[in-house]
């Protein structure tokens, strides 16, 4: 599947998920983000050694990311991505190992965060830095502007 359709499936299978513990009236909101490097979608790692080795991949590489968006109100429906290209830094396995040690990185696709990466490991080189945060902002606006809640006034 390619990563734009698997973000996006995700993205509604989380909202579909969701449903069942909402009022019919209700505004869910679902997310998803990958990375995809060489042809192949990265998803979490399974555990810290499998961190280390997704980080040492995407060393000195240029890799995308993908983040889904799926908004559902009682009047309104929309699956759609953005993604970005990000370049990291040629960074030792060390520094690496240290970054996985003082950083939660299971919960988050490719195995960094890219708000908690030190400073100089990562650019941003085409999109949004919001994309791989996992909030396609965009999209999102468009999403809140479509149910009502963009231009609201307290």
């Amino acid at each position: 599947m390619p990563p734009h359709k698997y973000v996006m499936y995700y993205a509604k299978k989380k909202v579909v998920k969701a449903l069942e513990n909402f009022p019919y009236n209700s505004i869910i909101f679902g997310f998803d983000t990958i990375i995809y490097f060489q042809n192949s979608i990265i998803g979490k790692p399974k555990n810290k050694i499998d961190a280390l080795n997704i980080l040492m991949d995407l060393n000195d590489n240029i890799h995308s990311v993908y983040t889904g968006i799926s908004c559902l109100s009682n009047n309104f429906a929309m699956v759609d991505y953005e993604f970005a290209n990000v370049k990291f830094q040629d960074i030792s396995k060390e520094e690496w190992a240290a970054y996985i040690t003082n950083n939660s990185v299971l919960d988050k696709a490719g195995a960094y965060g890219i708000q908690d990466l030190p400073a100089g490991y990562a650019d941003v080189i085409e999109g949004r830095i919001e994309t791989v945060i996992g909030i396609p902002i965009e999209k999102l606006k468009k999403c809140l502007e479509r149910t009502g809640l963009w231009n609201l006034k307290p």
